[in-house]
């Protein structure tokens, strides 16, 4: 089992369609990273707010793929589906992908607003780190799904339970 990928047990087009799917229902973002955080599937329903102007960004990318890492280790430890905040301000969710008791991948959804107030001085000082103009960054911001943390919870552990049955089917 040492060395293991999660792309040895699953075939990378099965992890897109289940993905895509998942974000057709649920109407939010879905990536599936390796065991590192790194993409294996390009996302799917991703907002404006995060492709224009969040991982456009040398230095937003960079944060969005810690930020994913970080998470896909805090689900690792607790044993279970996390919710989160991402470093932008959105509502992520990452749920780990195991085999045995290692990680071999995440899957993670979200980038959706639990809050229907934005924090616009937050979003101003991001803006300002990323370079990326302020008015527009806050339209694609208002424009992104708002839900309340329950669905998002819900898809976390039902995107857990089908990525981990998927990892056994070997």
């Amino acid at each position: 089992m040492a060395g293991l990928l999660l792309t040895d047990l699953i075939e990378v087009d099965l992890l897109q369609k289940i993905q895509d799917e998942f974000s057709r229902y649920t109407g939010m973002a879905a990536l599936t990273t390796d065991a590192d955080g790194n993409p294996i599937t390009e996302g799917s329903a991703f907002t404006d707010f995060c492709m224009k102007y969040t991982r456009q960004s040398e230095l937003g990318y960079q944060r969005c793929v810690a930020s994913d890492k970080n998470a896909a280790l805090m689900a690792l430890e607790s044993g279970e589906p996390v919710v989160y905040v991402c470093h932008a301000g959105l509502a992520d969710f990452a749920s780990p992908i195991m085999m045995g008791d290692k990680l071999i991948g995440c899957f993670l959804g979200g980038q959706v607003r639990i809050s229907s107030q934005i924090d616009e001085e937050a979003l101003k000082e991001t803006a300002k780190e990323l370079g990326t103009e302020y008015e527009s960054s806050n339209e694609a911001m208002e424009a992104t799904n708002y839900s309340d943390k329950m669905p998002l919870k819900k898809s976390a552990k039902f995107s857990g339970i089908v990525a981990n049955a998927q990892s056994e089917v070997t």
